[in-house]
């Protein structure tokens, strides 16, 4: 199975997004979701999915919400996970390509998102794993967290690639495979307009930083450790 763990607080864009991956999966009816949201109301707008957690979170990051889905997660050590935003777009047949690069793997595959630039320095975003796509296995060796609850919001995904790393868990094939999953991120003026949500964000972007440089320095099965952080 691929379990999709959707994160959102914009339940429309949501719905939309969500239409595009199904249209263009060749085994539908091989994916479940698992849907998280801040408020009951949000919840009720969804309100034809089945497995929805409402967190009440106190910010509107991606880390927790996220966190709370990992963590309760009970599947199939070769069932497949991945973390999909509103703004994240697949290519035709994703569910048999990921299949089949992570089949009898317990490994997290890093995708490209149309920013990164796998021949550079492996600098920036290209050590940023901006849509995280793994078996249960490896989801189990990073104790069942890919964003520590230190952050809110940035860096959490770059700390994730530094992980993955450290553990041998990351297969990067970017150079070979071509395949986009295309993310429409409003930063670079693609496709979606910034609105209230991203500018709360950017609140962060200072804290996140600081808490990203004092945590590279541990060792890596310090930080994969649950934190009670800013949560």
């Amino acid at each position: 199975m691929i379990y999709l763990l959707w994160a959102t607080i914009r339940p429309e864009m949501m719905r939309e997004t969500y239409k595009i991956w199904m249209d263009k999966a060749i085994n539908p009816n091989n994916i479940k979701m698992k849907l998280v949201v801040n408020t009951e109301l949000e919840k009720q707008e969804l309100s034809e999915f089945n497995d929805i957690t409402v967190t009440n979170q106190k910010y509107t990051g991606t880390v927790y919400p996220i966190y709370c889905l990992t963590t309760q997660l009970e599947i199939d050590d070769n069932d497949l996970i991945i973390v999909v935003s509103d703004d994240f777009y697949p290519p035709d047949g994703w569910d048999e390509h990921l299949i089949g690069k992570l089949k009898d793997k317990c490994s997290c595959y890093f995708v490209n998102d149309g920013y990164q630039n796998p021949d550079g320095d492996n600098s920036g975003l290209n050590k940023s794993i901006t849509m995280p796509v793994m078996t249960f296995s490896c989801l189990k060796k990073l104790n069942k967290i890919l964003y520590s609850l230190d952050y809110v919001h940035f860096y959490s995904d770059t700390e994730l690639y530094n992980n993955l790393l450290a553990l041998g868990l990351l297969i990067d094939d970017r150079i070979n495979d071509k395949t986009i999953f295309k993310h429409k991120n409003w930063a670079v003026g693609d496709g979606r307009k910034a609105d209230k949500y991203d500018s709360e964000y950017n609140v962060f972007m200072y804290q996140d930083r600081h808490t990203y440089i004092r945590r590279e320095s541990m060792d890596v099965n310090d930080r994969i450790l649950a934190t009670k952080g800013v949560w």
